[in-house]
Parts: C-alpha cells; sequence; structure tokens
C-alpha cells in the first residue's frame, strides 16, 4: 500500500491528487481504505467499515484511529457514542492465534490491548465512581487473556499523558530597584514575596512515565493559596501534565482526558491520579513475568489481586518446564522513593527477628528495605477484622535499624575497611612526596576535595591510582582540556558488607548514583548520619556499631 501510495504521489501531478486517492480508496478492499483515511489521504469514512479491520493495522495505527476519531468529533465530522466504540474489533484472541498458527514464518505484532483497554476504562468511568481493586484485577485479566507467551507482553501505553518532568517553584523577596533592598510590607514588618516557577524536562521520576501526581488540597508551602500543585513521588509539582487540557493542540498527542471530555464523562482527577499510578506500576511489574527456566509467561496463583498492595504469588504452568509450580513472589518495594519490583527469584528473606505470621519479609535488591512499621499495623488491623491472631512484631526493621542482604538473608552492617581505607588514601594524598602531584586541598564539614596532576606520576600507574579512588567512594572528575588534571572528591557513601562470611555481597551507596542513592537514604537516613559524623571526627570506633 506504501509503494502504492509514492507512485500515485509521484504520477498524479497533473491531476489533483484528492481524486486520485478517492478513486483509489473506491476501488479497494476496506483495509485499504481505512489506511487511507489514517494516513489523511482521502476523506472518504465509514465507522461500520472501518471499525471491523483496525485490528490489521500496526499497534500505534491502531491508537491513531480512535485518536483521530475523536478529532473528527470535535470537528463534528462525524458523532458516534460511547456505545458505538464498544463495537470496534480489535482484541480478537481467537483469530489472532489461528493467524499465527497458519503463517508461522510471519512476525505479527498487530494484536495490541490497548484500544480495548482504553474502552473499557471509558465504559468503566462511565458507571462508577471509584477505581477500586475489583477494576485494577480487570486490567490484568484484559492482560493475561491477550498474553500467552512472554514474547508477546506489550504495555499499557498511547492514551495516557506522559511525565514531561517536574515544574519547581521558589519564593523569592521583592526587591526594590532603587535601594537593591527587599521591599518591607509596613502591616507585616515582613519582606514582601514574589513567585517564580521553572520546568525542569530532565527531572522525571524514575518509575512515572505517566503523569500521576495527586492535586493536593492544601497549601502548606508557603506559595499562594490560588496556585495549585501535584504531590509526585515525594515532591510538588505545579504543573500537572494530566491536568492540561490540549484540544487545541496536534490531535495524535491526545490522550484520555480529550476523550473524556468529548464524551461529555465527569470524573474525579485524583481517582484518575491513583490509576495512572496503578497503570505505571503494572508495566514495570509486566517486566518481571518471564519463567527463569522457560522464558515462558508466568500466570497468577489463585485470585487475581494485581495491585501493589497485595502480596502477589505467580507460578509457571508448563509441566516440562524446571521451574514447574514453583512459586514465584513478585511485590512492589514499600520504600516510596525506591519502586522496585522484589522478586523471590532473586532476594531471600531476611533471617533474624522475623515477625511472626509473616514468615520474614523478601529483602529489596535496590534499597535493601525490609518490613516497615505501618505496613505491620495494616497486617494486624487486618487479620484482627477477619478474627485472626497476630503475634508478631509491630516495629518494623526499617525502624528498628536493622538491615538485611537479600543475597543470603542474614544481616549486612557497615564495611569498616573500606573507611579505613578511605583514611589510608587521604593520608597517603596528604603526605604526598610526589612533587606537584597534589596541586589543592579543600575540606568542608567532613567532605573533603583534592585537585591532582597525574602527569607528574608514571603513566602506567595512573589508570590504576583513579580506578582505586573510584572503587573507594570518591569521585574522580577529568578537568577540561587536560588529560592530567583531575578533581577528586570524598563523597558521603554508605558502604555495606554482609555478615555472613560465605556471603561475598558488598555494596557502596553513593551520591554519584543517584537514583539508588535516593532510594537507600530515604530508609537509611541514620546511616547517612553516623557517616556524616565520621567525617567530621575521624573517630573510626564509631561506625562499629550500625544502629
Amino acid at each position: 500500500i506504501k509503494r502504492c501510495v509514492k507512485i500515485i504521489k509521484k504520477s498524479s501531478q497533473a491531476l489533483k491528487e484528492k481524486n486520485v486517492f478517492d478513486l483509489f480508496s473506491n476501488l479497494s478492499t476496506p483495509k485499504i481504505r481505512l489506511y487511507l483515511w489514517l494516513n489523511d489521504l482521502t476523506e472518504k469514512f465509514n465507522f461500520d467499515e472501518y471499525k471491523e479491520n483496525i485490528w490489521a493495522l500496526e499497534r500505534k495505527d491502531q491508537s491513531l484511529f480512535i485518536k483521530k476519531l475523536f478529532f473528527w468529533k470535535s470537528q463534528s465530522k462525524i458523532n458516534f457514542t460511547l456505545k458505538d466504540l464498544n463495537d470496534i474489533k480489535v482484541f480478537n484472541i481467537e483469530a489472532f492465534r489461528k493467524i499465527k498458527e497458519i503463517e508461522k514464518d510471519k512476525k505479527y505484532i498487530n494484536l495490541d490491548f490497548n484500544v480495548s483497554l482504553m474502552i473499557y476504562i471509558l465504559n468503566s468511568i462511565s458507571s462508577i465512581v471509584k477505581f477500586d481493586n475489583n477494576f485494577q484485577n480487570k486490567i490484568f485479566e484484559y492482560f493475561i487473556e491477550y498474553v500467552k507467551d512472554y514474547n508477546e507482553i506489550q504495555y499499557i501505553d498511547f492514551f495516557y499523558s506522559q511525565c514531561c518532568g517536574r515544574t519547581r517553584g521558589n519564593k523569592y523577596p521583592q526587591i526594590d530597584q532603587e535601594t537593591n533592598k527587599p521591599i518591607i510590607n509596613p502591616s507585616t514588618g515582613l519582606p514582601d514575596y514574589e513567585y517564580r516557577y521553572f520546568h525542569d524536562e530532565k527531572d522525571k521520576p524514575i518509575f512515572h512515565k505517566f503523569c500521576d501526581g495527586i492535586k493536593s488540597t492544601d497549601n502548606n508551602l508557603g506559595f499562594p493559596p490560588d496556585k495549585p500543585y501535584w504531590w509526585c513521588a515525594s515532591k510538588p509539582c505545579f504543573e500537572s501534565s494530566f491536568s492540561k487540557t490540549i484540544l487545541d493542540k496536534e490531535y495524535k498527542n491526545w490522550t484520555i482526558k480529550e476523550f473524556l471530555s468529548l464524551l461529555q464523562l465527569p470524573y474525579d482527577e485524583n481517582n484518575f491520579s491513583y490509576l495512572l499510578g496503578y497503570i505505571n506500576k503494572s508495566n514495570l511489574l509486566l517486566e518481571r513475568l518471564r519463567c527463569h527456566g522457560c522464558n515462558k509467561l508466568l500466570h497468577p496463583k489463585g485470585q487475581n489481586k494485581y495491585t501493589y498492595h497485595n502480596i502477589n504469588n505467580f507460578y509457571c504452568s508448563d509441566k516440562n518446564c524446571s521451574e514447574f509450580n514453583k512459586i514465584v513472589y513478585l511485590n512492589h518495594c514499600l520504600n516510596k522513593n525506591c519502586g522496585n519490583i522484589i522478586d523471590s527469584r532473586v532476594s531471600k528473606k531476611c533471617t533474624k527477628t522475623a515477625p511472626e505470621n509473616s514468615g520474614g519479609w523478601y529483602i529489596c535488591d535496590i534499597c535493601y528495605s525490609c518490613c516497615s512499621t505501618n505496613t505491620l499495623v495494616k497486617i494486624k488491623e487486618n487479620r484482627e477484622k477477619n478474627n485472626l491472631p497476630f503475634n508478631g512484631l509491630l516495629t518494623g526493621h526499617d525502624e528498628l535499624r536493622t538491615i538485611f542482604c537479600y543475597h543470603c538473608g542474614d544481616e549486612i552492617l557497615l564495611d569498616i575497611e573500606f573507611y579505613t581505607r578511605q583514611v589510608e588514601i587521604i593520608k597517603n594524598l596528604i603526605n604526598s612526596k610526589q612533587k606537584g602531584f597534589v596541586i589543592k586541598k579543600d575540606e568542608n564539614n567532613g567532605n573533603l576535595k583534592f585537585l591532582l596532576n597525574f602527569g607528574v606520576i608514571n603513566p602506567k600507574l595512573k589508570n590504576n591510582g583513579i580506578d582505586k579512588l573510584i572503587k573507594n567512594g570518591f569521585k574522580v572528575t577529568q578537568k577540561r582540556d587536560s588529560q592530567n588534571l583531575y578533581s577528586v572528591d570524598r563523597l558521603i557513601s554508605v558502604a555495606l558488607k554482609c555478615n555472613n562470611i560465605d556471603c561475598q555481597n558488598k555494596e557502596v551507596f553513593s551520591p554519584i548514583k543517584s537514583n539508588k542513592w535516593k532510594a537507600f537514604k530515604d530508609t537509611h537516613d541514620y546511616l547517612v548520619e553516623k557517616i556524616e559524623k565520621f567525617y567530621l571526627t575521624g573517630n573510626i570506633d564509631d561506625l562499629k556499631k550500625i544502629k
């Protein structure tokens, strides 16, 4: 079809191109007519015909078909209702399986459940008030019906507002242009402030592809009360992507919000934000649904409680697989700044002081978070509601300041040797007898920074020296326009070492690895405080007790 379109475009210079494509459309099959309409080559439109054939389009074009439908509705070129959308034939599992079996050599990518899922969501919004667990489970039922093989996994996409980066705000005192001093409000005796907002496209919260910020009802940020903000990934954002209306923009960028507006379906914005948050989490979990034995898709064990507040058990249904019927636990990390999927094939349970009725908790392999007091209290409340006993701890390991190794489940402690090596390196730099090697040394609240000239030492030792500095927690940055000048910073780094002598697990958390550092620091901030104190005092004995 694409080749034919190119030929017509080249050979129709003397004719009106639109007339040629209209003629081509009249002489073609329904699938070709649909393609021509979708690509703005003809305006011949037949909804009854097209709704039966959009499964033949590529995935992205199936979503484009829906968006163009709504665009034409906004232009009053066509009119349809939500009931009409339900007749679209796109999610046909049975037909797809038959075609794939007959033509085994072809790679079919056309099957996509996103249009069906989006229409289901629209129908649900029109009939329900809140997106509860049953509604979220239905999303998973759509997915599990569609996917028979891990290689067919496709993510929820196309119809939801993507995060464009956080918009932040700061307040500044208003300055008198003549005196260059802050303007003082005579009624309060305090400076008057102005508020400035700036958009950072690089500041996109990890694991939040779609904008799922919750609009705040209280203004406790010190900003004007009429300036709304959304709480997203533990930080405020002053311009939610989801809250924007883009009916006046390119229709190819429209999302489900524009569809809601054109269908005149009312909805609660915060409820929809919860749904988008669930979609973000669901897409993250899909990445772990591959069986490590046969590479096929894992299936849920028991009920499809596919919410990130519940434990999720999955298993392989292939009787010929070495992992057949083995339970795989998948759940989201409780740490709000982590978002990792905890996988029982990767992580072990904590082995000490495990709360009763829990059998121990799987340890996050990213931030080493374990059970939290808040979660334990909720479990106790749920058990009591169902007349079940709870005899376990009510203080979580995160609050007990105990860390466990996800490799073996044993306790993990500060790696004292890491800090003694740091001390030794710093001592050698300060006392270096190599002339011209240490050009400069700065110190600020325990943080050390050196400027080193590797040009004065043996070239063979240069790479080894830089590698040693990096491995021992120093940030090494080459100066611009210089092959030998390097800035070397000692940052606040937390080094851990497993207490089990048979386990070789060691890990260093540093601001250099910003995402992992943020997730770790959120749960283990007491360790950061301990390291900061050590850097100020130099007393290595302060590090020997983790609590």
